[in-house]
């Protein structure tokens, strides 16, 4: 499936390596050309950067190594939206705290009944967390705020948040992308939630989500 940039532009994404880079970079805003040849980072949406499936991800691996076939229909399927969830208001609180505050808004009461009704339609555009999860979020970013062993708030507040960057493979010619949690000069950030943060389970969900990868 093109993107809706490609098609406004008239780019197939068989194009071919150095040209359709190139097309590509022509058809997007605020392109910055990375340091490794054939590279460049790009300021796009979340919904904008997914689009770009001509570019291979992390998701569109992992279905790859399902099967190409799972790959083809991730390739050709409408994109299904995903609810909001705990890991998502995290991300938001951490790495763009102004967009949470836009977006986010937490409801005490019952979901239910008039107050929550005229809740509901006066926050139509936001994000409404309960209590608890609003806590949690919170209790996240406290915790990163407060952990000492390493500066992670003044890093991530050095970095940019949602980095898309698009590459050529080198080896194998194939058109990458990642869109990066919080890019700074000398590491990269990727901010995953865990149920249980003891060494022997972080391991296993990594390697069962295939973070490494």
């Amino acid at each position: 499936m093109e993107s809706p940039v490609f098609q406004s532009k008239g780019i197939e994404s068989n194009s071919g390596d150095a040209d359709f880079l190139a097309l590509t970079k022509a058809a997007l805003s605020n392109v910055v050309t990375g340091a490794q040849k054939n590279s460049f980072t790009a300021e796009l949406g979340n919904d904008a950067y997914h689009a770009h499936r001509a570019f291979i991800s992390h998701s569109g691996m992992l279905k790859l190594l399902r099967s190409p076939a799972h790959y083809y229909e991730y390739l050709h399927a409408p994109r299904e939206e995903s609810s909001p969830n705990i890991g998502t208001a995290a991300h938001a609180a951490l790495l763009e705290p102004d967009a949470f505050a836009r977006d986010y808004v937490s409801y005490s009461g019952y979901r239910k009944g008039k107050a929550w009704d005229e809740f509901k339609e006066a926050n139509s555009t936001k994000i409404i967390l309960n209590v608890t999860e609003h806590e949690a979020v919170q209790g996240m970013v406290n915790a990163v705020n407060a952990f000492d062993e390493y500066p992670l708030r003044a890093a991530l507040d050095l970095g940019e948040p949602e980095k898309s960057i698009f590459w050529i493979d080198e080896e194998t010619g194939v058109g990458c992308r990642i869109r990066v949690d919080n890019l700074t000069p000398f590491v990269i950030f990727d901010l995953k939630t865990f149920n249980d943060v003891r060494p022997n389970s972080v391991a296993r969900q990594a390697a069962s989500m295939e973070y490494d990868l």
